[in-house]
């Protein structure tokens, strides 16, 4: 299997999960909300409702997958050649990212397809 094909796996079944996609969801949510190029992170999630943060590891990996996609860009400095991310700390003191939105067409395309109808999808030829 090629690592096109590995990776193409990977973010498909990843998206597929409820949580992931609800974060996905409110982290976009987050990113566009934001005036032009204005940072933000995982601390600015909401902590209660809908957009609430999805519990441990997950907010962070979809930072990332959104990053590797280029909708999302680090915010940050280069310094002697090598990017340095910004940071915040959160309440146990460990270090946040900061972001901020690269592509509002592609965000605001995913939030049209994932964002307006949070219901589950079956395939119900495949239920028992």
């Amino acid at each position: 299997m090629s690592d096109l094909t590995a990776d193409t796996l990977v973010n498909e079944w990843t998206w597929k999960t409820d949580s992931m996609r609800a974060m996905a969801v409110a982290v976009l949510r987050l990113a566009v909300s934001r005036a032009a190029g204005e940072p933000f992170s995982a601390l600015d999630l909401p902590t209660h409702g809908e957009d609430a943060h999805g519990g441990s590891g997950i907010a962070g990996s979809v930072f990332r997958q959104l990053a590797d996609a280029h909708i999302l860009a680090p915010v940050g400095v280069f310094c002697e050649g090598e990017f340095l991310q910004r940071r915040v700390r959160n309440a146990g003191g460990n270090p946040v990212g900061l972001w901020r939105l690269a592509d509002w067409p592609l965000a605001h395309a995913l939030l049209r397809r994932h964002g307006a109808a949070q219901e589950r999808q079956e395939q119900r030829e495949l239920a028992i």
